[in-house]
């Protein structure tokens, strides 16, 4: 069905199911109707708009309805923009982009619009809490997405702000659904509406940790800015966190201009293919970049498939002593602790509201980018190895014949880990969703040898029920049943 932008409320069929990223409701109170549609609760707000589940009225088939602040509805620009995104979504018609079927105004002349309520969990939420996704499902994740820009820039639509919030991703037993959303600050490439990268009196247009260097000055925008983000969000999701982080916005835009993207493989055991991506993707130029998504995405694809399968070593079989630090990140911010993590009260500056979560964001990305950086300095200074590292887990290995027998080896992982657990007690700021533990186990695994040409450890805790750590005794760390059996037997 095609949308009339108008201030009519035409209906249309509805689509399957969206989770929107959980964010504080904005001020206006939700009402009751919008259109043929019954609002039935919160989804979640963003600066511009608030996003509500809400049920056909006659069919009881299930939406989610966007509408505009309050304080923004009389507003021209922002209005314009709330139909601008209903217009793009319409001139693009992808399966990989949620749908939008219907639009009008609230009885107190809001426009509203209603789309469909898709079913999984943003992928900034997924990374957040499980960590950096492996290779293999970055490109089946990115495909769909790739797929989706390729046909906005096909009709002359660029995104502008892709990121993983807008990225909602849904596992079944067999596939996965990749659905893009909030097309809000897109920008149509029509000849009268080529506009520069900012709108209104100094307002930038996008997200600063994912905001390509045209945008931040200013310049005319392309597509190419959507290749320099597919760019970043390739990095966060092979190492779980952004490539660039500032001291505030100034000096994020000044990284965007200047400094070269990191490599992906310096931070993880990833192909150093994955560089190469992302440096293209993210080249300054827009000139030096993919010309086209779907060239990014064969890029990606030529690098996995020319990633070798670890290959086994002849000592098939040893015994490590592992040090495993464990990130925990809560949906919930602790009451009484917002203020210390730039949280505002609730007010008129729109600006400020519009700020507050990618604030939060920012927030605990340099948490977790803390905690990380700690924990892998000290554990590669004692000599551990790190086959598995995310933005919510790390593990540092050594073999027991590299380390002096089980009971040395044991003390000196207490030891450490002990230290590590008070040094990240007594790391500055810390975020408040933000939980640590660290563990000490005895694990078994092989010695293997990558493409990379360089030795790792493969293995697998001994985390049985009989053996899954519990606290130590005068330490703030854990230990499994294993080490603590050495431990005593040797007093």
């Amino acid at each position: 069905m095609e949308v009339k932008l108008g201030h009519s409320s035409d209906t249309g069929s509805t689509g399957g199911a969206t989770a929107i990223a959980a964010c504080p409701a904005g001020p206006s109170p939700p009402p009751e109707r919008a259109g043929d549609y019954l609002i039935t609760g919160t989804l979640g707000s963003g600066g511009c708009g608030t996003v509500y589940s809400a049920e056909h009225a006659q069919y009881g088939s299930l939406a989610a309805i966007k509408v505009l602040r309050r304080e923004l509805a009389f507003d021209r620009r922002f209005s314009l923009r709330f139909e601008r995104e209903v217009k793009a979504v319409n001139l693009i018609r992808h399966p990989s982009i949620i749908d939008i079927f219907d639009f009008g105004e609230l009885a107190d002349r809001r426009p509203y619009y209603a789309m469909e309520l898709a079913e999984g969990r943003d992928l900034c939420a997924i990374i957040q809490q499980q960590g950096r996704i492996v290779p293999g499902d970055v490109e089946h994740i990115l495909g769909p997405v790739c797929a989706a820009v390729g046909a906005a820039h096909g009709v002359g639509v660029v995104h502008r702000d892709l990121k993983s919030r807008n990225i909602m991703v849904a596992r079944y037993e067999t596939r996965i659904q990749v659905k893009l959303l909030d097309f809000g600050v897109a920008k149509l490439l029509e000849p009268e509406s080529m506009e520069p990268g900012r709108s209104g009196a100094g307002i930038l247009l996008g997200t600063p940790v994912a905001m390509s260097p045209e945008q931040i000055r200013g310049d005319p925008v392309t597509p190419s800015a959507d290749i320099y983000a597919l760019g970043v969000l390739v990095y966060q999701m092979l190492t779980g966190s952004f490539p660039f982080y500032g001291d505030g916005d100034p000096e994020l835009f000044r990284m965007h201009l200047e400094a070269p993207p990191p490599r992906p493989s310096q931070s993880v055991p990833v192909a150093s293919g994955y560089d190469d991506v992302v440096r293209k993707a993210m080249a300054k130029h827009p000139g030096d970049r993919y010309a086209s998504p779907a060239l990014l995405l064969a890029a990606l694809h030529e690098v996995g498939a020319g990633s070798d399968a670890p290959l086994h070593l002849s000592n098939p079989q040893q015994d490590f002593v592992a040090v495993h630090l464990d990130i925990s990140v809560s949906e919930h911010v602790p009451e009484g602790s917002e203020a210390k993590h730039g949280e505002t009260n609730l007010r008129e500056n729109r600006d400020e509201e519009a700020n507050r979560d990618e604030g939060r964001d920012n927030a605990l990305a340099e948490d977790l980018m803390t905690i990380q950086e700690m924990g892998d300095d000290a554990l590669r200074a004692a000599g551990f190895l790190l086959p598995s590292f995310s933005s919510t887990s790390i593990v540092g290995l050594r073999a027991l014949n590299e380390a002096g027998g089980a009971l040395a080896a044991c003390k000196t992982a207490c030891v450490l880990a002990t230290q590590i657990a008070q040094d990240l007690a007594a790391r500055e700021d810390p975020d408040p969703r933000v939980t640590t533990q660290i563990s000490v186990h005895l694990a078994a695994g092989q010695r293997t040898c990558g493409s990379s040409e360089t030795s790792t450890f493969a293995s697998e805790f001994t985390n049985r029920h009989d053996d899954a750590p519990s606290p130590a005794e005068n330490a703030p760390i854990h230990v499994t049943r294993r080490v603590r059996a050495i431990l005593r037997d040797a007093a």
